[in-house]
């Protein structure tokens, strides 16, 4: 499995966003993650450094897949 390119997933919400851990967005059940992707309103982060949505939904789809 490739290395985990993200440890914070910010989560865009009518007033705020959401932090949480690569471990708790992860926690979610898969529709509220894949309703959050599709809706593009989801930033992923690799500490205060924003992560390329392309590279975090590939690391995303192979750890799926090998769960």
């Amino acid at each position: 499995m490739k290395v985990q390119p993200f440890n914070r997933v910010g989560i865009r919400e009518q007033d705020r966003t959401r932090m949480l851990s690569c471990e708790e967005f992860l926690a979610l059940p898969l529709h509220e993650r894949v309703q959050h992707i599709l809706s593009r309103s989801v930033d992923f982060f690799d500490g205060q450094q924003p992560v390329e949505l392309k590279a975090a939904l590939a690391w995303l789809r192979t750890t799926s897949a090998s769960r």
